[in-house]
């Protein structure tokens, strides 16, 4: 479930007191990026479309741009079905458009995609209502890793790059400081240790406290191989791990990212028939920008 050749990096850059000549990464989207080698495409090019002065939450608007966008891309490219990207709201409306409108905005002539970052932003927000009134907050500022406020801020999502920070140092710090104790205390005994996944699920059954905190870690990770899979370009990953997070936007009455995430998945399954070409660009990473490390 973990990831451990991260998780032996960051002990043996801790544990080097000092940088090397190359700055290492030990956040986990860090570590995944500077690892994905095998770029078989170009770097993305991004272009910025005339800002609009109305509102864009409106379907005239929504309407306006799913057009714009596939004039654009059919003056470019015309052979190419446009993908568009949007954040929930804008998503609801575009997919309601192309349902109202097939003749005109189908889903043959377009694909919308929801976006990565808001997904992420959700699937924070999820964990901050799991985590609520658990502990974690007090946790986190008696060993002096974040301020009182900014531990219960970190419960609703609002700063991304701190948020995923704090659920990185709970799954790095406090599952290994946990599993080397146990260790210890075996090898003292002079037993031989269990491996970490059958150490978690074994205490998991004897005890409510560390079943919780268990379904923590499993949720924790969850999000972090998300977060890989659009590091690394991964669809077949994004699909796996996006459809296990769904079921939680359920279990934690999310209900607007519980609705449309499972369109876009359905969307994402119907791309292989619906759109070979498409599909066959986007498993080859093409749903995400390349990034440069």
């Amino acid at each position: 479930m973990y990831c451990p050749r991260w998780l032996a990096d960051v002990h043996i850059t801790i544990g080097a007191q000092k940088a090397d000549s190359d700055e290492p990464y030990i956040s986990w989207a860090a570590y995944h990026a500077s690892r994905h080698v095998d770029h078989e495409f170009s770097r993305g090019i991004s272009t910025l479309l005339p800002l609009f002065p109305d509102d864009s939450k409106t379907a005239a608007m929504i309407s306006h741009s799913l057009n714009i966008v596939k004039d654009a891309v059919k003056e470019l490219n015309p052979d190419q079905v446009p993908f568009v990207t949007m954040d929930q709201p804008l998503y609801a409306i575009a997919k309601k458009l192309q349902w109202d409108f097939p003749d005109i905005l189908g889903e043959d002539k377009c694909v919308v995609l929801l976006g990565g970052l808001h997904i992420e932003m959700a699937i924070l927000k999820c964990l901050g209502d799991w985590l609520s009134e658990s502990g974690l907050c007090n946790a986190l500022v008696l060993a002096k890793i974040e301020s009182p406020g900014k531990a219960e801020a970190f419960l609703k999502g609002s700063h991304v790059t701190r948020t995923r920070h704090i659920h990185q140092v709970t799954v790095c710090i406090f599952l290994a400081k946990a599993y080397t104790q146990y260790s210890d205390d075996q090898a003292a005994k002079e037993h031989n240790a269990v491996s970490i996944d059958e150490w978690l699920s074994t205490e998991s059954q004897n005890s409510p406290t560390v079943q919780f905190w268990y379904l923590t870690m499993c949720i924790q990770l969850m999000l972090l191989v998300f977060i890989r899979s659009i590091r690394e370009a991964n669809c077949m990953l994004y699909m796996h791990t996006l459809t296990k997070l769904t079921l939680w936007m359920f279990a934690l009455d999310h209900i607007h990212y519980a609705r449309w995430l499972t369109v876009h998945i359905r969307d994402m399954l119907l791309l292989e028939e619906n759109h070979p070409s498409l599909y066959e660009e986007i498993t080859k990473g093409h749903f995400v920008p390349s990034y440069d490390n």
